[in-house]
């Protein structure tokens, strides 16, 4: 009898998917807002993930504001009531967001019920039903521009042996990114 781990080849191809995805997006769009919403939505209806969000840092404030989002209303609604910041002092800085932007690196939490960095969001987490989140950042002239974060249902999508291929989604945006800036630059020329 020969038995497969049906989980993590699951895992595998919702990232291959995903990667699939934001390659083809970054491939045909010229414009920022368009292909960080064309991402939203892909890896939210397209690949499966329950809700996809890409915000901004506010520099003033440390918040993140969301710049585009894909899912469900109710997702959606649930994840505009919390707050969250890169502010490491205060509890709502000190999620997958807040070390994503600070420690300029992929972070996933697969199991946000039992990580008390995640103990500011538990009752809106409850109310979603969301195990795990991947915060990714997303580089333009070296700095930090956006975040990505994707959140699942799925109990330990984002494993450690899984995280290099969700780096392939930050390289895709921030090539396209710089692609951007190139031939905005040689047209201004």
């Amino acid at each position: 009898m020969i038995t497969v781990d049906i989980t993590k080849q699951k895992t595998y191809e919702t990232l291959y998917k995903s990667i699939a995805k934001v390659n083809e997006i970054v491939a045909n769009l010229n414009n920022e807002d368009e292909i960080l919403s064309e991402v939203c939505k892909a890896l939210n209806k397209d690949v499966g993930f329950d809700l996809v969000c890409v915000g901004e840092i506010d520099k003033n404030t440390k918040l993140f504001k969301e710049k585009f989002i894909s899912g469900k209303q109710e997702y959606i609604d649930i994840f505009r009531s919390i707050k969250i910041s890169v502010d490491e002092s205060i509890p709502e800085g000190r999620g997958s967001v807040g070390r994503a932007y600070r420690e300029k690196r992929v972070v996933a939490i697969n199991d946000i019920y039992s990580d008390k960095n995640m103990e500011a969001w538990r009752e809106a987490q409850t109310k979603f039903g969301v195990y795990s989140v991947c915060s990714i950042p997303l580089f333009k002239n070296g700095e930090i521009a956006y975040i990505l974060v994707l959140y699942s249902k799925i109990p330990n999508i984002f494993k450690e042996e899984f995280l290099h291929l969700i780096t392939s989604i930050s390289k895709s945006t921030n090539m396209a990114f710089a692609k951007i800036e190139t031939e905005k630059w040689s047209n201004i020329l």
